[in-house]
């Protein structure tokens, strides 16, 4: 049986990382998570990975949200910035 992680758990590990997360993508996250997890996956070359359990994949997913976040709120002050003048 594959690991499955809980809606509370998962939305916790998100805040853990600080990414906002809509109740929609959240459910969609779990679905994911919960599928894939035990899996095993290759890598570009053929490799095999070790399988992740639920919890390995929601760290995986949230760490990815919260750096996209993280890129899109930088790049919104650089337009601030340059269309703006605003520091």
């Amino acid at each position: 049986m594959a690991t499955q992680i809980s809606k509370q758990k998962l939305k916790s590990i998100f805040d853990q990382y600080g990414a906002d997360v809509s109740d929609r993508q959240l459910l969609d996250t779990l679905d994911q998570c919960n599928e894939q997890a035990d899996e095993v996956y290759s890598d570009y070359n053929g490799k095999l990975l070790p399988p992740r359990t639920a919890t390995q994949w929601a760290h995986h997913f949230a760490r990815g949200e919260a750096e996209e976040q993280r890129c899109e709120g930088l790049s919104a002050a650089d337009f601030q910035r340059n269309a703006y003048g605003f520091d």
